[in-house]
């Protein structure tokens, strides 16, 4: 029987983050611009049994389980043992292919940091401005309109959002034969990967916390739902300024609506109560929203301050979502460096993380203002004289 496989897991009920199918082997550049809305949907071989994982196959750390997966597939596909399940991909066309030191535009490729079946994503010269990053779409155009599509929907939408320091930018977009993203190199690593490894005071952890809180604020304040909320999509550059990046999940609001037909994501450990059946414990269809992305954004401020994320610990699925769905996380209090966590930050991240949705802060833009007054109390006003 011919099983059907979304994003990179055909084990897994929600398409896997832009991030989750880079992996990490190109390192921070090539995981800053993932395409969570290409490369969906595969066809499996007849031959092919899918069962899901039993618990003790389960019990495997997160990103360990994603690399080997996104390796599996990516080889599967360099076999051609997977297909592209849209009728337009069975052709006789190759897809465009980018060498190093190859022109595009005034461009010069200099390194490629992701080569996936529809995108390419490389380091390149500018000589008007630099280094910068190219996102290349390289399937075959005349097959690909839907992709095409989607791939212009990304860039328009990232250039319609008014500039932010914490905002990856969009330099240009080439609509063209050959379409392709100018995006600024951003040189940081995933907050994920920075905050597992060393040591950083309570000062800079809540500057993390707040810059990362500001970030999506200013998409919310524009009307714009990330789609796809998770530490990997957050990078500290060199400068220790944090930057939003991969707004390829991203919508308006009015998109992501129940109507909507948009494709939501995220990773397991920052999924969100409501997105989790309470029967089958399986990831619903029901879309997220602007409540949804700060209870993400919540753990990953959580992650930030306490060094884990919420319900880390957990080694399966089950236990994970039954935890994210009854279990609020022990109150934050102390960094791993041994630094006291001000109770007031404990208490805005706990109302971001509340069980039911209405509990929590309507938007980033409510919880950046609430978070800047517990980081930073208002001076208290000294009594009048007698």
């Amino acid at each position: 029987m011919t099983g059907l496989a979304r994003g990179s897991d055909p084990f897994c009920p929600m398409p896997l983050s832009a991030s989750s199918q880079s992996g990490s082997s190109t390192g921070s550049a090539g995981a800053q611009y993932g395409d969570a809305r290409l490369s969906r949907w595969y066809v499996l071989p007849q031959d092919i049994e899918i069962r899901p994982l039993t618990d003790t196959e389960a019990r495997c750390d997160v990103d360990a389980i994603i690399q080997t997966t996104s390796a599996f597939f990516t080889r599967m596909r360099d076999l051609a043992v997977l297909r592209r399940a849209a009728p337009e991909a069975h052709c006789n066309h190759e897809p465009l292919t980018i060498d190093v030191g190859a022109p595009l535009g005034r461009y010069r490729v200099t390194e490629c940091l992701v080569a996936k079946m529809d995108v390419t994503i490389c380091r390149a010269e500018d000589p008007e401005g630099g280094r910068v990053v190219l996102k290349i779409l390289t399937a075959p155009h005349r097959h690909y309109s839907a992709l095409r599509e989607e791939f212009r929907r990304e860039f328009a939408l990232m250039r319609s959002v008014a500039p932010h320091p914490a905002l990856c930018r969009c330099i240009a977009f080439e609509g063209g034969e050959c379409m392709y993203a100018v995006l600024e190199d951003i040189d940081g690593r995933p907050l994920r990967r920075q905050f597992a490894r060393a040591t950083f005071s309570l000062g800079e952890r809540l500057q993390v916390c707040r810059e990362s809180v500001n970030a999506l604020a200013h998409l919310h304040a524009h009307g714009i739902l990330h789609g796809d909320v998770h530490a990997r999509n957050f990078l500290r550059d060199a400068n220790g300024r944090v930057r939003l990046i991969d707004l390829g999940l991203a919508c308006t609001i009015e998109e992501g609506g129940p109507d909507g037909d948009v494709v939501h994501g995220g990773v397991p450990l920052f999924m969100p109560p409501e997105r989790i059946s309470e029967r089958t414990l399986s990831v619903s269809q029901q879309p997220g929203d602007l409540r949804s992305e700060v209870y993400q954004l919540a753990a990953i401020c959580y992650e930030v301050l306490s060094g884990a994320a919420p319900f880390s610990a957990l080694c399966t699925w089950n236990q994970l979502a039954r935890a994210i769905r009854e279990i609020m996380p022990p109150p934050l209090a102390i960094t791993p460096e041994g630094e006291t966590i001000p109770p007031a930050v404990s208490r805005v991240m706990e109302r971001a993380m509340a069980k039911a949705p209405r509990a929590r802060f309507a938007s980033a833009v409510a919880f950046s203002q609430v978070l800047a007054d517990a980081i930073s109390p208002a001076p208290r006003r000294s009594a009048a004289p007698p």
